[in-house]
């Protein structure tokens, strides 16, 4: 007896790291997946759990034939589900509300609700009227005067794009001075993005993850990074599954139903538990980088989401395990090089640098499970440590480089 396939889910974006573990979830349940990604932007991601891997045309070249190509794909493959995995592909798809009418199912907010989590100060302004706590913010321009803003900042501070939907150089950095802020702007002024500068926050980086379905919270995770891409604060390399906290899951599920938001969205606060002092970070309106570590606890986010876009009533698992590790090697391999940086430089200790570094090496053996390590399918895990090695050898190199211009006899 033949038993008839639902339509196939489209995965939006080349992040390996989030790719491969919906992927999986998604195709475990008989749904079949494809990957895609814009044009220019990588090699296709190897996986058994996708059907295949497409190419799109790229928004920033023509909206219009990048909603086209999507189309010819839904169309061609029998695509009724797309899913986003990178702010890039979310603010197209939200571009594109219009054209895509009643073509698709969308896991993602529709265009009002995603502008106001890709523009950052429109999350903020929300945070602020519930009383949910925040860090002092700014949003300055390249061009502006810095007498305007300069004066009002306490250092030190961390800089991102304030609109996450546009392209930008860079996505996070931090500056513990006003000379290095105002040689980073004026080193990106040509590029005319508006920048959000906050104070920063000490203490640890913590995912409060929900599903929302008509003003509730279907199912709710919480996880801390141990690691994180840049070192002092940026995506999660390593990270482990807590029990969410009573506060912090009140400010998420106040944030998302002061937004009327359905579906998945992860909400990133700043946590200091010697101080207990938390505050809003910002608002991931699609599938985030840490997702396989609750797939991997047993909390099928992708699945749960798929179900509710189908008219089906996910079965919600009564808790999950408390204190799973999840490291992405990739990612702590691109870690190192910035390490040792900082012990020259003399910004980190040998003790911590040297605890680091064992972490590395310990979390091959104990029971730290990989983002995308699976003997089932080996390719993934595989294709982006190859990635990650090459990028890490030409930091090296060009380091080395420097160093031997700057020791030849004569040099400055």
């Amino acid at each position: 007896m033949k038993i008839d396939r639902p339509p196939a889910t489209l995965l939006l974006g080349h992040f390996p790291r989030i790719v491969v573990p919906v992927a999986r979830c998604l195709s475990g349940k008989g749904i079949p997946v494809y990957g895609a990604c814009f044009s220019g932007e990588g090699a296709s991601i190897k996986t058994k759990a996708l059907e295949g891997y497409l190419t799109l045309e790229h928004p920033d070249d023509s909206l219009d034939a990048f909603c086209e190509s999507l189309l010819g794909a839904v169309d061609r493959y029998g695509i009724d589900t797309v899913v986003p995995v990178g702010d890039g592909a979310l603010s197209a798809l939200a571009a594109c509300d219009d054209v895509l009418g009643e073509r698709i199912l969308r896991m993602y907010p529709d265009k009002e609700r995603a502008r106001s989590v890709l523009d950052k100060s429109g999350t903020l302004a929300v945070a602020e009227r519930l009383g949910v706590p925040m860090p002092r913010t700014l949003y300055i321009r390249a061009d502006e005067e810095p007498e305007s803003w300069i004066e009002n900042l306490h250092f030190p501070v961390v800089v991102k794009p304030s609109d996450r939907g546009r392209p930008s150089p860079v996505r996070i950095r931090y500056f513990n001075r006003h000379s290095e802020l105002q040689d980073f702007l004026n080193a990106h002024s040509a590029w005319g993005t508006e920048w959000m500068v906050q104070e920063y926050v000490p203490g640890s980086g913590v995912g409060v993850e929900v599903l929302m379905d008509r003003g509730r919270p279907v199912t709710i995770f919480q996880h801390r990074r141990l690691k994180e891409l840049p070192r002092s604060g940026g995506v999660a390399v390593r990270c482990v599954s807590e029990r969410p906290d009573p506060v912090l899951r009140s400010y998420a599920v106040e944030l998302l139903k002061a937004l009327e938001w359905q579906g998945l969205a992860m909400v990133e606060m700043r946590y200091d538990a010697a101080s207990g002092r938390a505050a809003l970070m910002e608002i991931n309106g699609r599938c985030w980088g840490s997702i396989g570590l609750p797939i991997q606890c047993g909390v099928a986010f992708p699945y749960y989401a798929w179900q509710l876009l189908h008219g089906k009533e996910p079965e919600i698992p009564d808790s999950y395990p408390v204190g799973q590790r999840m490291r992405w090697l990739g990612g702590d391999l691109r870690r190192l090089p910035e390490l040792f940086s900082g012990v020259t430089q003399g910004e980190v200790s040998l003790a911590s640098a040297a605890k680091d570094v064992g972490t590395f090496g310990a979390d091959f053996v104990n029971s730290t499970r990989d983002a995308l390590w699976a003997w089932r399918d080996v390719q993934p895990a595989w294709q982006n440590l190859s990635t990650s090695s090459a990028l890490v050898a030409r930091q090296v190199g060009r380091k080395a480089l420097k160093v031997f211009a700057s020791k030849r006899p004569g040099s400055a």
